[in-house]
């Protein structure tokens, strides 16, 4: 390779160019691996600042386990940091993590990842695209999957909430989102969006120009328009990633998701009532899903009405 790159910026967007230029990977895999080292990184370098993939010993290997083991990070979330701290040190020639021993315990909840209120705000906060605005709004706000989002279509936006069409066998199962206090807004924003859109393509096109059935569509440099595929759903990634690149923290489709029932559920509002918003067939999976943790149970344990008085006597 030569000489090594002296930043953690360089350092991990030399391994991504490998991964995507040499292994053909895809973009969402190239993108999962520069956010895992830059967390990953962020949390290394409490412990010294100019650590970096070919200098990592196999005692800050320890130390970052011992730090995210008392930081109560979901079991697979240590993995995936572990995974990806390995990935970049043995492309740097450094095998310290490869080397250490350890052992996880096993953790029921799923990988799940959500935002702090303080992050929430900052997100909603940042300046943004009307499309990423749009995005984010859906996924935060109203808790749909990409691919809801992708779905959805003129028709679908009705007076007050939406008619989206989630997972499932022929076609999808539909469902029925009520509006947040700002979903007027933000679509009025983007209608107008998509009709400076429309307008463009025709002009350049004439009155017959194809339009898509989509509420969210986008424009080539040819002025044709085009709907979101909703089978690879990478324009959604691309649109959420752009947002993210802008932001001191990491997040994901289903890091906003997450953070939408989560939100309610700190809110008191019914786990029968999140588990219909989200689409999930029963509130075993929204549980799961939310990844409630030993601080919710005891949130729940402290709502019991009974207490007992005990005498000294």
């Amino acid at each position: 390779m030569g000489r090594y790159p002296t930043t953690i910026e360089t350092c991990t967007e030399k391994l991504c160019e490998h991964i995507k230029n040499e292994e053909f990977a895809m973009d969402s895999t190239v993108r999962y691996y520069r956010n895992q080292v830059q967390c990953v990184f962020r949390i290394l370098h409490q412990r010294d600042e100019t650590l970096l993939p070919y200098t990592v010993t196999k005692d800050d290997v320890k130390w970052l386990l011992d730090t995210l083991i008392d930081g109560e990070y979901a079991v697979n979330t240590i993995k995936g940091y572990m995974q990806a701290l390995r990935r970049i040190c043995i492309f740097y020639n450094n095998t310290a993590v490869h080397e250490t021993k350890y052992r996880l315990q096993y953790d029921t909840r799923p990988n799940a990842d959500w935002l702090t209120l303080e992050q929430g705000e900052q997100l909603v906060a940042v300046k943004k695209t009307v499309p990423q605005e749009l995005v984010i709004h859906l996924e935060l706000c109203t808790g749909l999957r990409r691919v809801e989002v992708a779905r959805l279509k003129t028709s679908s936006i009705k007076n007050g909430y939406l008619d989206v069409l989630g997972k499932g066998r022929m076609g999808g199962k539909p469902r029925v989102v009520p509006f947040h206090k700002d979903t007027q807004k933000i679509v009025n924003m983007y209608a107008e969006y998509r009709h400076g859109l429309v307008t463009r393509s025709m002009n350049h096109w004439g009155a017959d120009v194809d339009i898509p059935d989509q509420f969210m569509i986008w424009i080539d440099e040819n002025d044709v328009l085009h709907p979101y595929s909703t089978v690879k759903t990478t324009g959604i990634d691309k649109i959420v990633a752009g947002v993210e690149r802008s932001l001191p923290f990491h997040f994901s489709n289903h890091t906003l998701r997450r953070t939408f029932g989560r939100t309610l559920h700190k809110a008191k509002a019914p786990l029968v009532s999140i588990m219909k918003l989200l689409g999930h067939d029963d509130v075993k999976t929204t549980i799961q899903y939310l990844g409630l943790n030993f601080d919710d149970m005891t949130e729940a344990m402290e709502l019991s009405p009974f207490s007992y008085e005990f005498s000294t006597e």
